[in-house]
């Protein structure tokens, strides 16, 4: 009996939207040309993310009253995310920023005026949709804190305000404190650039020198027939390293991420990536989708927003 590879999985995927890639190229109109690439990413999509992402394209809003530009394909909570439809028939709608996952420019050719486009739209929803939540571990999960404290006497009233004794420097003391540990979950939108084809003036060294130089930059570019660009921080360098080594890493201390991060970025907090350049299109539709799904499955989406707080804001007037 023959084994399956799974090596050969993308295969028939990658198949598939370079097929669609060379006959949309004999369309004369750019929505001839266009739409059926950017279908046949989303059907990607529709395929191998689990149920509960849904795939569609819109607009992210906020309780700001700020909304993005159109982004090509929002990936977003099928399970909570209301229905606010802007166009029906072509699946065009609104969306909550805490239900949106991740957003997508998709470009046929990646030169420069399509790049300034999707860096355009992507700064449109990076501004208005990022967010960290601070997540309790478990109840065994607890750690140590060295702190100071002091103690007061609270004084007589003094104008129907209580009046506080001034604490001096001798009146602290040492004390350990015991705390329930917290992380800081990744839950900022997650934005990229898919492009089936690279601009021939547009290198991946060439777009990573513009790209740091953003704001707010895409979290990956993936040029289909070139290779990737993964912005590198904490969540991406727990997978680069089994990437760049080819073996698993189950865990990986902070530590070890902190060197591993001062060697890729040194010690200024500015933004670097990781070129994995690479002219085999199944292995790129690969990485990007091993990326995709990980940061899917850690996303936690913000606690403290609700469809009602959208509501209220924009009806205001």
């Amino acid at each position: 009996m023959t084994t399956p590879n799974f090596d050969k999985l993308f295969n028939a995927a990658s198949l598939e939207m370079l097929a669609a890639f060379e006959r949309s190229s004999s369309g004369n109109r750019p929505d001839e040309i266009g739409a059926p690439r950017e279908k046949q990413f989303k059907n990607f999509l529709k395929d191998w993310l689990p149920e509960k992402y849904g795939i569609s394209k819109g607009y992210v809003l906020n309780t700001e009253k700020e909304v993005s530009r159109e982004c090509d394909l929002v990936i977003f909570s099928s399970e909570t995310s209301p229905k606010f439809f802007f166009d029906k028939d072509l699946d065009v709608r609104f969306f909550p920023k805490n239900e949106v996952y991740s957003t997508f420019e998709i470009k046929s050719t990646l030169n420069e005026k399509e790049l300034n486009d999707a860096i355009d739209k992507i700064h449109s929803v990076k501004t208005i949709s990022s967010h960290r939540s601070q997540w309790l571990f478990g109840d065994n999960e607890w750690q140590d804190q060295d702190v100071k404290l002091a103690e007061y006497e609270e004084e007589e009233k003094y104008w129907g305000r209580s009046k506080k004794r001034y604490v001096n420097n001798e009146d602290y003391k040492d004390y350990k404190l015991k705390t329930k540990k917290t992380i800081e979950i990744y839950s900022e939108t997650f934005c990229g650039i898919f492009a089936y084809k690279g601009g021939r003036k547009l290198s991946l060294d060439s777009l990573r020198s513009i790209l740091i130089k953003l704001d707010n930059p895409p979290d990956i570019v993936v040029v289909l027939n070139k290779g990737l660009l993964i912005k590198v921080d904490d969540f991406t360098i727990r997978r680069l390293r089994s990437i760049i080594e080819k073996k698993a890493h189950y865990h990986i201390n902070d530590f070890d991420i902190f060197v591993q991060k001062i060697q890729m970025v040194g010690l200024e907090r500015r933004f670097e990536y990781l070129v994995l350049e690479n002219n085999d299109e199944k292995v790129n539709l690969m990485y990007f989708y091993i990326f995709l799904i990980d940061f899917l499955n850690e996303f936690k989406k913000c606690p403290d927003s609700y469809t009602s707080d959208i509501i209220s804001v924009w009806k205001q007037g």
